[in-house]
């Protein structure tokens, strides 16, 4: 299992406070009910839910973990954490995809929708995925994707100020090298004005 010490590198934590992209509280009111029973369909075709509204206080950052081990997941819960404590913070709500009849032997994956009370950056995407591997060990990534009303530019410059380094340039793309927790962050300008912050990371079970 991989080791996660912190929810974002550093990088990415100026990426998200400067100019305003300040995360917002921990917790929330959970929008989610056990998914209701659906027929057989061929070909182990995947179950899909959404969150519905309950009156109880859930750690946000398990909000998808917990339809997991509603669904069956066992063996990848302590992998989703890990990657649900990177990529989701803030008012959020998950729609989680598994496989009906063997959840705990297929993939899984969560797509959380964060809201933040912030003007430059008020909404967020955030995927987590992990499947158990032929070593009875789980495999997984995640990927964050948040918009800000900053130029590119304006938030490569606030990177550079605090000792990040130079990104590699992929046409007008800026990506970083990842950091030690194998989180890479890229920046790519929006179709008008703006920039779209990414976060990355790929992970194999040891």
């Amino acid at each position: 299992m991989i080791k996660i010490f912190s929810r974002f590198n550093k990088y990415a934590l100026v990426v998200l406070c400067t100019g305003g992209l300040g995360f917002a509280a921990s917790h929330l009111l959970a929008q989610q009910k056990n998914p209701p029973k659906q027929p057989p369909a061929g070909n182990a075709a995947p179950k899909t839910e959404a969150a519905a509204p309950v009156n109880q206080t859930v750690d946000l950052k398990l909000v998808g973990v917990d339809q997991a081990q509603k669904a069956g997941v066992k063996t990848c819960i302590p992998l989703l954490k890990d990657l649900t404590g990177l990529t989701v913070d803030g008012d959020s709500a998950a729609i989680s995809t598994w496989n009906k009849d063997t959840p705990d032997k297929r993939a899984f994956s969560a797509l959380s929708f964060m809201k933040y009370n912030n003007k430059t950056a008020p909404h967020a995407l955030g995927l987590v995925s992990a499947v158990p591997n032929s070593e009875g060990r789980c495999d997984g990534s995640n990927i964050r994707i948040q918009s800000s009303a900053l130029s590119c530019e304006a938030i490569a410059a606030n990177l550079a100020k605090q000792n990040a380094p130079a990104p590699q340039m992929m046409g007008d793309v800026r990506t970083y090298l990842p950091n030690q927790q194998g989180q890479r962050t890229i920046l790519t300008p929006a179709a008008t004005s703006g920039c779209i912050v990414v976060f990355t990371g790929t992970y194999y079970g040891q």
